[in-house]
């Protein structure tokens, strides 16, 4: 399951914003929006990315995080 309130988290911590994420991941910004309030339908070369930018340690904890309760 995606944790897209880890991934705004990691986004804030490196202070990106919605825009600047998607101009580094050559998308729309609207892309951004949707991906992170749809349920995270990131593919793997963005994901890829996002670990890259945003410099993850555990990416596991936001593309493939347990269910939410």
């Amino acid at each position: 399951m995606f944790n897209a309130k880890e991934l705004q988290v990691a986004m804030i911590r490196k202070g990106l914003t919605y825009e600047k994420v998607a101009q580094l991941l050559g998308v729309a910004p609207s892309t951004i929006y949707r991906k992170i309030k749809n349920d995270g339908n990131f593919n793997r070369d963005e994901i890829n990315r996002l670990i890259e930018i945003l410099e993850l340690k555990h990416p596991e904890d936001i593309f493939f995080a347990k269910e939410l309760t």
